[in-house]
């Protein structure tokens, strides 16, 4: 008995000796990622080698890569161009572009040729001319001055050939708006009433008035305090201080008198409604109704423009009314509410986080701060704070969360409302819409903002790029996040009056 327990006790220090030893062989392989040829060990980050995403190795052995959607890039002549970007062709005289889906596109105009050397047994100088057509502003290269064309202007380098004179005898220029200017030149400012002037030193100076402020009224400007006619004929409006236009609402026409008839009729009040300015109008019989007008019976109807079953379910909240099926942001920020086809109106009855999603939760002298700007695109909340009563003057213009425009985010704060760092308003009285800081039309293309946040979430970089409206959007006016093909990590915002879609990164 004793030797067989003496067995079983070396047997068991065997074993645990053993898969002890088995233990510490197995913790002692490092674990390491394969990507790309290259190994890496646990915690490495390294580039993923599309130039915008990173990739890590975790401590499974597997590879994590940011999925960020890069900016699109065009390869020509050995040099990267950014979609968007204009460069001069390898011939010299024609121009191409990179389009978005990273193709080179250039013009195709014909070159002119330049002439071969001139022969000649005359001595000259060694040094290579740039001879220039008189003509055509053709410039060609040629060993000697000497073998410059008859008639042809010789320079000594390029750029002098290119602009045509040399040291003193060029005059300045300067440059403004992408046009090119000589000194003493005049031309408008682009605010559109100051204006500028060419200086002896190539600097542009210009005017510094506070331009009067305009209002957009179906394609006309007028000033700050001008009144005009409305399109309807009949009411008029008037451009405001500050920017916005406030127009009469008169009834526009007048009720006709009641048609005469012979005959009997039916003896019942009736109210018409006239079909292209909706006037309604009550006459003693259907038959005194002027004809095109829509007959109906009840005041009520006559409003609504419809009858019975032909009008449509409708559901009333909070002043506003909306469709069966149509669906809504309650007014707590954070459930939806739904128009059923009885009438009923149902919302969401989650539980809304702490603080706040928008302005309309605070205080009437309060704005909903969100801290890094991003208007609660991600579900985080914000801070009710009192409204800044002063705020500091000019700034290169700020978008609100709800697409209001401002010089600044103060006094974005002070209308309401916070700021939104990737743009959606319209800025300057352009037509164009804020996309990061560059400017999209949003009656053809949408914002895309690509997230890359390897420097830390709370403060990411970002690439901005303006992407045409996809087909899927097609006869939708306005653009919304309703007709785009959202992807499962993609974010489409829409309250700024444009849609922005953001891709995460990593």
């Amino acid at each position: 008995m004793f030797g067989l327990n003496r067995f079983l006790i070396c047997f068991l220090f065997i074993s645990i000796l053993v898969s002890g030893l088995w233990g510490c062989a197995e913790d002692s392989a490092p674990v390491t990622c394969e990507h790309a040829g290259n190994t890496y060990n646990a915690g490495d980050s390294f580039p993923a080698g599309d130039d915008c995403n990173s990739c890590s190795c975790t401590d499974s052995g597997e590879v994590a890569c940011t999925l960020m959607a890069c900016p699109t890039t065009c390869e020509y002549d050995g040099e990267t161009y950014f979609a968007g970007d204009s460069f001069p062709a390898t011939d010299g005289c024609n121009t191409c572009g990179c389009q978005n889906d990273g193709t080179v596109s250039c013009t195709e105009e014909a070159c002119a040729e330049c002439p071969p050397p001139v022969v000649t047994d005359e001595p000259c100088d060694e040094v290579i001319a740039h001879a220039k057509d008189p003509e055509t502003g053709l410039c060609c290269e040629y060993g000697t001055p000497c073998q410059a064309p008859e008639g042809w202007l010789v320079f000594y380098t390029e750029e002098d050939c290119a602009k045509g004179c040399s040291g003193e005898d060029c005059p300045t220029t300067c440059d403004y708006n992408g046009q090119t200017y000589n000194e003493g030149d005049s031309f408008p400012a682009t605010d559109g009433c100051n204006s500028c002037v060419c200086d002896a030193d190539g600097s542009v100076g210009c005017t510094e008035i506070d331009c009067p402020t305009t209002c957009d009224y179906e394609g006309t400007n007028y000033d700050a305090g001008e009144t005009w006619d409305a399109s309807d004929g009949c009411n008029s409006c008037t451009c405001n201080d500050d920017g916005t236009i406030d127009c009469t609402e008169e009834v526009c026409s007048e009720c006709p008198p009641p048609v005469t008839f012979e005959g009997p009729c039916e003896d019942v009040v009736a109210y018409a409604k006239h079909p292209e300015t909706g006037l309604c109008c009550e006459y003693g019989t259907p038959c005194e109704v002027s004809e095109g007008w829509l007959v109906f019976y009840t005041e009520e109807e006559c409003t609504k423009g419809c009858s019975g079953d032909d009008c449509p379910v409708t559901c009333e909240y909070e002043g506003a009314t909306y469709n069966a099926g149509e669906s809504w942001d309650a007014s707590d920020g954070c459930n939806t509410c739904t128009c059923h086809e009885d009438g009923m109106i149902a919302c969401t009855l989650m539980l809304c986080p702490e603080g706040c999603t928008s302005s309309a939760q605070c205080g009437a002298e309060e704005v909903c701060d969100f801290e890094y700007d991003n208007c609660g695109m991600w579900g985080q909340t914000g801070t009710c704070i009192p409204r800044p009563q002063i705020c500091p003057a000019g700034g290169v213009g700020a978008c609100g969360c709800d697409g209001t425009p401002a010089l600044n985010s103060c006094e974005l704060q002070g209308q309401g409302t916070d700021a939104l760092q990737f743009g959606g308003c319209h800025l300057q009285g352009s037509d164009l819409v804020r996309c990061g800081e560059i400017d999209c039309d949003p009656t053809t293309h949408y914002c895309s903002i690509a997230i890359n946040d390897i420097a830390g979430p709370d403060q990411p970089e970002y690439y901005n790029t303006c992407n045409p409206i996809p087909e899927s959007c097609a006869g939708s006016e306005p653009v919304d996040c309703g007709c785009m093909e959202i992807g499962e990590m993609v974010e489409c915002y829409d309250k700024a009056k444009i849609v922005i879609m953001v891709y995460p990164g990593g």
